[in-house]
């Protein structure tokens, strides 16, 4: 932070910095499960899984009926490494040109580096057309101002009424799991859920307005109004496609 314009006001400085945020994951998945073949759930858990049901090769007993046996459904697609880094910097103004006038903006930069592969491409059968859709990527840099002003538009006593106005853009990226190749069942939906290795990040526009009153100590009446806009929104869809495919 540096002052600035100090004869206008103490408040008054220039602030600047970095960060940088990286994330990693290696998710594994392993799915089993339970097959019937000729036992019947009658509601009880405890019957169905009874020992006596169990068979952990089907069929190795001669004649064998009437047995559960846990079967491997684990699918390497849903298996995947991913990074992330984050480089930002930001310039940002704190000014009071006026006793009543409070200005705050600036403007942050953030430079995005994904990459995101599913183990599926370790399958030696994998043909190098249908690779792009185990990999995901997300290369972007995002210029993100912001602005803040706040005006005391009266004030006498502890009455006060202020005019408070913002305008900023924002950025959400794509979580691990919405852009990996992964495919889960939701129960409570009763749908298939999978992941999209071609999001994109969201921008968003942030415009607020705001008046506020403050007619005695400790109240508030306040009137506002926003405004929101998403470029390119991260949303669930619905595929229709045929039974058993």
């Amino acid at each position: 932070e540096k002052p600035m314009a100090q004869e206008l006001d103490p408040e008054n400085k220039l602030a600047l910095g970095l960060s940088l945020v990286q994330r990693t994951r290696d998710y594994s998945e392993n799915r089993y499960s339970f097959v019937s073949h000729g036992v019947e759930y009658t509601g009880s858990p405890s019957d169905y899984f009874n020992p006596a049901n169990m068979n952990i090769v089907p069929g190795s007993s001669s004649g064998a009926t009437n047995y559960l046996y846990l079967r491997d459904d684990t699918d390497i697609q849903n298996s995947y490494d991913t990074r992330q880094s984050v480089l930002g910097g930001y310039a940002m103004v704190n000014f009071n040109p006026r006793e009543r006038i409070k200005f705050n903006g600036g403007i942050r930069v953030e430079s995005t580096d994904m990459l995101l592969e599913s183990d599926k491409l370790l399958d030696a059968d994998l043909l190098p057309e249908l690779e792009s859709q185990f990999r995901g990527t997300l290369n972007v840099v995002d210029v993100l101002p912001s602005l803040n002003l706040t005006v005391n538009l009266k004030e006498k006593d502890l009455r006060l009424v202020n005019y408070r106005f913002s305008a900023s853009q924002s950025v959400a990226r794509p979580l691990f799991r919405e852009k990996a190749p992964f495919s889960v069942f939701d129960f409570e939906i009763q749908e298939q859920q999978t992941g999209n290795t071609e999001l994109n990040r969201t921008k968003i526009v942030n415009i607020d307005n705001r008046f506020e009153v403050f007619p005695n100590l400790g109240e508030l009446i306040s009137f506002s109004a926003f405004f929101k806009h998403f470029s390119d929104p991260i949303e669930q869809v619905i595929i229709a496609t045929a039974a058993n495919t």
